[in-house]
């Protein structure tokens, strides 16, 4: 079976970005061209191929071993992240001490994945906190960077919205056009297709979903971690030292931005590898006064704090995996944090 590419985006979402390189780039139109070039090529090789519109057929190296993979991949989901649940559990906030309950991995899930969805509810009448801590909830749940709350609840909740937008377009813009190019369908599409009846994938509401255009790369993942990197470069150049700074929060906030996206069934293990590796080899270039120091903190999260991770290392590294290019790849842009640790 060759399975079918994901079908054309909605115009309000073919122009979210409009592909030019990200603002805060410190290279040349050209050097932006041949880096996603170089992307582009590497994905096509080691992970997804591209759909070719002309000849309605997938290409790249990858494309030999696309649909077995994703058989593989998913149900690597299957068994090891949706039977144990993980949504449903409390998230690693190592440095939290707020006021507000801790919250579900899928409850932070809803709040990054639509703005406002508790809101709304509040709004409603729902009971969800106490009388007292509605006001906080309110902001929390107000836009997506304010989930970060759950993780260093010292940040300033008004600043996060503008901060989160910043980095949107000064690092992030350009690669959500990668979609365009991969057309890969979503995990809930292909499962159906592959007949495995044991996937199940979580809405953030009942009618809300961000997750309406192709699947690779992870939007989500690449933003977690590009905010996390925006809050601790600009910390770092105000001043603060890195053991002023709650690393472990923001590691851990950094990775769970994207996991959840692969826990809620919206993304494949896969989209978030290309996510790491896209981020990562974009640090240098829109960074430039402390990519060094950030590179690192990334690498030893996604190493050494993403519950993804952790869960596919055994399953996508054996020797006879169709998805062995992909962790192949991915551990290349990791080898340089074996030099130090900042996380």
């Amino acid at each position: 079976m060759v399975l079918p590419p994901y079908g054309a985006p909605s115009r309000e979402l073919r122009i979210v970005d409009d592909g030019a390189r990200p603002k805060d780039w410190s290279g040349s139109a050209e050097d932006w061209a041949a880096f996603y070039a170089h992307f582009v090529e590497d994905v096509s090789e080691h992970i997804s191929p591209k759909w070719d519109m002309a000849t309605g057929t997938w290409t790249g190296a990858s494309a030999q071993f696309a649909t077995e993979a994703t058989r593989r991949e998913l149900d690597v989901v299957i068994k090891t992240l949706l039977a144990k649940g993980i949504m449903d559990q409390i998230p690693i906030t190592p440095t939290y001490k707020g006021p507000l309950p801790k919250r579900t991995h899928y409850w932070l899930y809803a709040i990054e994945d639509y703005i406002g969805p508790f809101l709304s509810r509040l709004q409603s009448g729902e009971p969800v906190l106490p009388p007292a801590d509605k006001e906080l909830e309110q902001k929390v749940g107000a836009h997506p960077a304010n989930s970060i709350y759950y993780y260093d609840d010292t940040v300033d909740l008004q600043q996060m919205p503008s901060l989160f937008g910043h980095m949107f377009q000064h690092k992030y813009n350009g690669i959500f056009q990668t979609k365009l190019i991969f057309r890969r369908a979503r995990p809930q599409q292909t499962a159906f297709m592959l007949g495995l009846t044991d996937f199940e994938w979580r809405q953030a509401q009942a009618n809300v979903h961000t997750g309406n255009h192709p699947a690779l790369i992870s939007g989500h993942c690449a933003q977690g971690l590009l905010f996390a990197c925006t809050i601790v470069d600009k910390l770092l150049s105000a001043g603060r030292q890195m053991e002023d700074i709650p690393m472990e929060a923001y590691s851990q906030f950094a990775v769970d931005f994207g996991d959840r996206r692969v826990f809620g069934g919206v993304h494949y293990p896969t989209d978030n590898i290309a996510s790491w590796i896209a981020v990562m080899r974009m640090i240098p270039w829109v960074f430039p006064e402390n990519g060094p120091t950030l590179l690192a903190f990334i690498q030893s999260a996604i190493r050494d704090r993403s519950l993804l991770y952790g869960a596919i290392e055994g399953a996508f590294s054996a020797p006879d995996q169709p998805l062995l290019p992909a962790w192949t790849l991915l551990q290349q842009e990791l080898a340089p944090a074996d030099a130090g640790d900042v996380a």
